[in-house]
């Protein structure tokens, strides 16, 4: 969803993304990112009105997404309860100025977009890549992804097996008022890993979303998850910003964790 924030100088679009976890997780405008102190009382502003809407929705936690991680909303974002998640990174790749490579099929799979008959082994192959429960993962995928309103099954691809098994998965998100795009997920099932699926899979998306009019593309990484860090640099990305998180259900980590 997209929410816009306008005053008498200027307008701009602030993205917010559904997670599988019940999480969301927020992107501030360019506007915003390279003029932190001049635009950041209207920001600060419709953070607190999201604050508020989250604790009605039963939204978990709010993370946020920025650029720089020497920004001045970082100050301000610590005021408001947020703190940086040392174990995530933001990556960006420009795609106005770089060419990602592209990297052929490996022979023994088949790459397509998803299918809504691919849920259910969808969810099979991230609960293996992730080392999650598949009924989690299904109850999550329903509820936060596949009734999003922006959810575009041309951006989501999966790779098969010989055995029509999805070993695969990448989830794409366009943001077309700002022209840019987010890789949500990649991931290979661990029997299937270095046989280059994620890299034929993210030339899938890369190529998509450039030809939806994609400018920048963006994605949070595990800063301990040294072979996606690997991959996503060798297609051009680089490590840039930092990843806040505050949350809004304390009583229910209290709970979960106890």
């Amino acid at each position: 969803m997209d929410f816009v924030i306008v005053n008498n100088s200027f307008s701009s679009v602030l993205s917010v993304m559904k997670n599988s976890n019940g999480s969301v997780t927020i992107f501030p405008p360019q506007d915003i990112t390279k003029n932190p102190i001049y635009y950041s009382k209207e920001f600060m502003n419709l953070i607190s009105k999201i604050i508020e809407k989250a604790k009605s929705l039963e939204i978990t936690s709010l993370y946020i997404s920025l650029r720089n991680k020497h920004s001045h909303l970082r100050k301000l974002l610590y005021k408001m309860g947020f703190e940086s998640v040392s174990t995530m990174s933001r990556m960006t790749l420009d795609m106005q100025s770089i060419k990602p490579p592209y990297f052929p099929p490996p022979p023994a799979y088949v790459f397509r977009n998803f299918r809504d008959e691919d849920k259910d082994k969808w969810v099979m192959c991230a609960a293996s890549a992730f080392n999650t429960t598949t009924r989690s993962t299904l109850a999550n995928f329903e509820k936060y992804w596949l009734n999003d309103k922006n959810f575009d099954s041309k951006l989501h691809y999966v790779a098969l097996d010989k055995k029509d098994q999805v070993v695969g998965i990448l989830s794409c998100w366009y943001y077309p008022l700002k022209n840019e795009g987010f890789v949500k997920i990649l991931a290979v099932h661990p029997q299937h890993r270095r046989k280059g699926i994620a890299k034929h899979l993210l030339s899938l998306g890369l190529l998509k979303l450039k030809e939806i009019g994609a400018n920048m593309v963006s994605l949070d990484v595990s800063v301990s998850n040294y072979p996606a860090l690997k991959l996503y640099k060798m297609f051009g990305f680089q490590e840039e910003g930092i990843v806040m998180r505050k949350l809004i259900l304390k009583d229910f980590f209290s709970k979960e964790c106890g």
